[in-house]
């Protein structure tokens, strides 16, 4: 199951390096058009998953605390913050974006099968105490970004830029 999980981090960080290459080729106000999407811009969309990563990742804290990709400086920051940072400067969103691809890398590194299939408590978005396999929020992960660059893909072509998030296998 790790050979998987690894396949699956790579991915995500290599089709995110091709997101934010075409995200810097693109004047600032095409990432700001707005369309009928939940997350109305693309920068809305690109810091949604962001934050969001982090606070997956962040679930994961006290189940790992011997973990040395969860010990980073940015998992400590708070997600609005940064947020508030990436959507302010768009190179701080390239450095959070690869940071947190980084972590993600690492983390799953430092797991063998048994750690992915170890139960762990956490509380959710809604403030509801949860227990899941560590394999179902990783798989969480990995599953909304593919969600989300569906929809960037859209509002991509929206605006005339070329772009293609599908060839897993040359990414991995």
């Amino acid at each position: 199951m790790k050979k998987i999980f690894q396949a699956m981090a790579r991915y995500n960080g290599n089709v995110n390096k091709e997101v934010m290459v075409i995200l810097g080729g693109m004047p600032a106000d095409k990432l700001m058009v707005k369309t009928k999407a939940y997350f109305p811009t693309i920068m809305d969309s690109v810091l949604h998953l962001l934050k969001s990563d982090i606070g997956l990742l962040k679930r994961f804290n006290t189940a790992f605390p011997e973990s040395k990709a969860l010990g980073s400086p940015l998992m400590a920051a708070d997600p609005d913050v940064l947020r508030k940072e990436a959507e302010a400067d768009l190179k701080k969103y390239f450095q959070y974006r690869g940071e947190i691809d980084a972590i993600i890398n690492q983390f799953v590194g430092e797991l063998d099968d048994e750690a992915l299939e170890r139960s762990f408590k956490f509380v959710n978005y809604k403030g509801e105490a949860t227990e899941t396999a560590v394999w179902k929020i990783l798989l969480t992960i990995f599953n909304h970004q593919t969600h989300h660059r569906g929809g960037l893909s859209v509002m991509l072509e929206l605006e005339d830029v070329k772009n293609d998030f599908s060839g897993t296998l040359a990414r991995i």
